[in-house]
């Protein structure tokens, strides 16, 4: 008989465990089935880019660090010349708040295993239809810090896709998650500006 007050091993085993777990395999939309601890993957640095054209011209990105550090550049690249010009750079600090929240939102869309920087995983039920299919935004995680450029085990790729391309249930969620991370960022003209030009 279990004395009143004395709680069993597996709570108090899930009280400490389960209290660090980053989310429910549930709320997975990249069908990851176990990820690192919180506390683990708020020592990644996550970058997000937007595009409107693989083929050069605007980009956006965004780089988070674990310091709640926020970059966001404006870029144009001209790939004939191979030129790239910086249009804007802001950096901001993210309230802690506002930083946890978009982490954890972001969080569902984070692969279950880092790849390197060949890793194209889609939300569950999509997969790429040709080789010009880059879907509309690239979030990138990297357990070491390490921007994106390297080939390190330690950062993987999720790709947003296109509404044309897939829009699948998961896909469709995985567009609302991006969309309500970038609208608890700070006000950015940088971003601002980037919108004006496509």
């Amino acid at each position: 008989m279990r004395k009143a007050g004395i709680r069993p091993l597996w709570i108090l085993f899930c009280s400490a465990a389960c209290s660090d777990m980053a989310i429910e395999p549930s709320q997975s939309l990249v069908g990851a089935k176990t990820l690192p601890s919180a506390n683990a993957l708020l020592q990644e640095t996550l970058y997000i880019a937007r595009w409107r054209s693989m083929d050069g011209g605007d980009s956006l990105t965004y780089e988070l660090l674990p310091s709640d550090l926020l970059t966001i550049t404006h870029k144009f690249s001209d790939l004939k010349s191979a030129k790239v010009v910086i249009k804007g750079r802001e950096t901001f600090r993210v309230p802690p708040k506002d930083a946890a929240h978009i982490k954890k939102l972001l969080w569902r869309l984070r692969p279950e295993k880092l790849e390197g920087l060949d890793q194209e995983q889609r939300p569950i039920g999509c997969a790429r239809l040709d080789v010009h299919d880059w879907g509309e935004a690239r979030i990138t995680f990297s357990a070491n810090g390490i921007a994106p450029g390297g080939k390190h085990k330690t950062i993987g790729n999720v790709i947003l896709p296109t509404v044309g391309s897939c829009n699948t249930p998961a896909a469709f969620k995985a567009r609302q998650v991006m969309s309500l991370a970038l609208s608890l960022l700070p006000a950015s003209n940088v971003a601002s500006s980037y919108e004006r030009t496509n």
